[in-house]
């Protein structure tokens, strides 16, 4: 793949990521050396839910390890200068796969298990963008843009499988009002009801694998969009106790074998170098627990609250609670004049050297 074809494709990727010009993406991809012999890398954008900048070790955190996550930041490019478009999940998803200000695409708040319809159906999704390069895509995880009726489903809006829920963990009573249970799905069709939370990671992790080793012949787009840490968190036996940090760390850390798990298949199948690999969140941790959630999980729940660090030029306040809304203060971070919430990123080019030289 030529550089020319790389950047245009990391263009339209990136935008809808970090609602960035393509040129200034260009300057910065005509850094790194690229050595891919496809025509189109293939993509995968792992997106996790309510995981704060400094959860990761590799940002700081003291007793959190992360070490295949902090790896894609290491051997590519740290994106560290990014904000998110919404500290809400539905309209930063509408964001980060349309390109669009969630104000802009009509979707302010979250769709809930009641709602009928979701993003507007003449929004462009990015791997509608991507079906006619012939990419194959798929989703795993959390999707929370629409479910009623079909046409808003995720195999109505450009992916060809979609294997996961429907919207939040917390969907559902005693966390919000609304008493019918969370299901998993394949495609159009409930597999699993309710949905057992403590092994999603995993499951999420095998479908990715096998999803890989089955499309390695031609172009895909994997959206891997993990259901935690948004509360309420929970993990496998398998993971338990086994961080430094409680259950919260269990969490995070589930997440970091799952992404070991990808790296590593890629490794196996020989498409390493043929593949882009995002990862990032749909926002900001909880800062004040709310107390939906601390009635019903207790003393683990508050493994949760963490400061938002942001980026160091500035002094912050990292307890502020602010008020409901755009801005609102649990999911950002007071700065006085200037408020903005940051975003653990990392991204990995296909044979690119020299990141720690020079970020953007």
């Amino acid at each position: 793949m030529n550089r020319k074809g790389f950047i245009k494709t990391f263009g339209t990727v990136a935008t809808g990521l970090a609602l960035q010009p393509a040129a200034s993406l260009a300057d910065s991809v005509d850094k790194f050396p690229l050595h891919s012999q496809k025509a189109h890398p293939n993509i995968i954008l792992i997106f996790c839910d309510d995981l704060g900048y400094g959860n990761l070790s590799g940002y700081g955190h003291p007793t959190i390890k992360t070490p295949a996550i902090d790896r894609i930041g290491k051997e590519g490019v740290r994106l560290t200068s990014h904000c998110t478009p919404h500290p809400v999940c539905t309209p930063s998803r509408v964001s980060v796969l349309t390109g669009r200000y969630p104000k802009r695409a009509g979707l302010t708040g979250n769709v809930m298990p009641d709602t009928i319809g979701g993003l507007d159906l003449k929004e462009i999704l990015l791997p509608e963008l991507l079906k006619p390069l012939g990419y194959k895509t798929m989703i795993i995880g959390k999707w929370h843009l629409g479910q009623n009726p079909d046409s808003y489903m995720p195999t109505s809006r450009g992916f060809d499988s979609f294997y996961g829920l429907l919207y939040s963990v917390d969907m559902t009573s005693p966390f919000i009002d609304w008493k019918g249970p969370i299901s998993l799905y394949r495609d159009l069709r409930p597999i699993e009801t309710p949905v057992i939370e403590s092994t999603l990671t995993e499951r999420y992790t095998h479908e990715a694998v096998q999803f890989i080793k089955s499309s390695k012949d031609k172009p895909f787009f994997l959206y891997l969009a993990h259901s935690f840490p948004h509360l309420p968190i929970s993990t496998s036996e398998k993971f338990l106790g086994k961080s430094d940090a409680g259950l919260f760390g269990d969490v995070v850390e589930t997440i970091d074998w799952s992404t070991e798990e990808i790296l590593n298949t890629l490794k196996e199948e020989g498409i390493d170098n043929d593949t882009m690999i995002i990862f990032t969140s749909d926002h900001g941790p909880w800062l004040n627990l709310p107390d939906r959630m601390f009635h019903s999980y207790g003393e683990l729940a508050y493994g949760a609250q963490h400061p938002l660090p942001t980026n160091y030029r500035f002094e912050v306040k990292p307890y502020h609670q602010g008020t409901a809304g755009l801005l609102r203060g649990s999911k950002m971070t007071d700065l006085g004049r200037r408020s903005s919430g940051s975003l653990p990123g990392a991204l990995a080019c296909p044979n690119s050297i020299g990141a720690d030289k020079r970020r953007p």
